[in-house]
């Protein structure tokens, strides 16, 4: 994968330029480089709308996973948890990162391509995101949409964009971004279920360039792309077993156990009654697996249905 996040790349790299102004973002090109350097990237082999096919739950047991994260995120301060504060997550059809805004607004920047009548076109959109009401049974967002940015390329062409104050042109954008953002929620939530299993991979080149950088006040002038970075795949239990066994250079000896959720329904508790815990994944296993082709692996766990940390043996015990 890394074929939509590597084109952003790409682009903000090769394409804007240091001259160009935006009167919400400033730079776009300092705007999108930090932006890019700072998101965690998530890969997901899946077409954007086979999502909830992919966590086997029936359409109303999904919409709830997703208004019970809501409900969650609330309780933690935010608009809507995500593992980490800058967050992308690639799947077969775009790339799309968000971020905390403020006030309760994600920041959401999507990039796509498609072929249509034989030319390759290319779609770069920014803007922000408000919850205005909680999800609905039916499973529709009602989000205020802001869209304040936009490129389209044909065959690698910029093309003249229409002043994003027409009307038409506003709706069409802003419609795109609202359905990359909400495609985006749900993978999330896919992602931070416990019956999921997180794995970072990170390449050795890139291990040793990040060390390097780290100590550079000028840090990555230019956005890196997949290889180049950290970035994390989604597992079940027995992939997760069989993926770091098949991997790894030597032989290691792993034991991922899924976590689930668990409904009191006991009338022994009085005050505590229709309550849902999250019962907590196990893994057994190296803090890093050095596997082929110069990767290294590690395991993320869930403690809560909000964050992610790295496998510890010490925390283990």
């Amino acid at each position: 994968m890394g074929v939509h996040f590597d084109g952003l790349v790409e682009l903000v790299n090769g394409e804007l330029s240091e001259r160009e102004r935006n009167e919400i973002l400033g730079n776009p090109k300092q705007h999108f480089t930090h932006l890019l350097n700072e998101a965690a990237l998530f890969e997901l082999p899946l077409n954007s709308k086979d999502v909830m096919a992919a966590t086997g739950k029936a359409r109303a047991e999904y919409i709830a996973c997703i208004r019970e994260h809501f409900s969650e995120s609330e309780k933690a301060g935010v608009a809507f948890a995500m593992p980490f504060p800058v967050t992308a997550v690639e799947d077969k059809d775009s790339a799309v990162i968000l971020q905390y805004g403020t006030d309760s607004t994600l920041l959401s920047t999507v990039f796509w391509s498609n072929v249509i009548k034989d030319s390759l076109f290319t779609y770069f959109i920014a803007g922000d995101a408000r919850l205005r009401e909680p999800l609905d049974e039916r499973g529709i967002f009602n989000f205020d949409m802001g869209f304040y940015y936009g490129l389209i390329f044909q065959n690698g062409m910029r093309q003249h964009f229409p002043d994003i104050h027409e009307t038409n042109v506003r709706d069409c954008m802003t419609q795109d971004l609202l359905t990359a953002t909400v495609t985006a929620i749900g993978e999330i939530v896919y992602i931070m279920d416990p019956s999921n299993f997180v794995i970072e991979k990170e390449n050795n080149s890139s291990r040793s360039i990040f060390a390097k950088k780290k100590g550079n006040s000028k840090g990555f002038v230019k956005a890196r792309k997949t290889v180049m970075r950290p970035h994390y795949i989604c597992l079940g239990e027995e992939d997760t077993n069989s993926f770091l066994r098949g991997e790894s250079i030597h032989p290691v000896a792993t034991q991922a156990v899924r976590g689930h959720y668990r409904r009191l329904r006991s009338p022994v508790y009085v005050k505590a009654q229709g309550k849902k815990l999250i019962i907590p994944q196990y893994f057994r296993g190296p803090e890093e697996v050095m596997a082929r082709q110069g990767w290294t692996y590690r395991v993320m766990l869930k403690s809560n249905a909000l964050s992610l940390v790295p496998y510890s043996r010490e925390d283990a015990r």
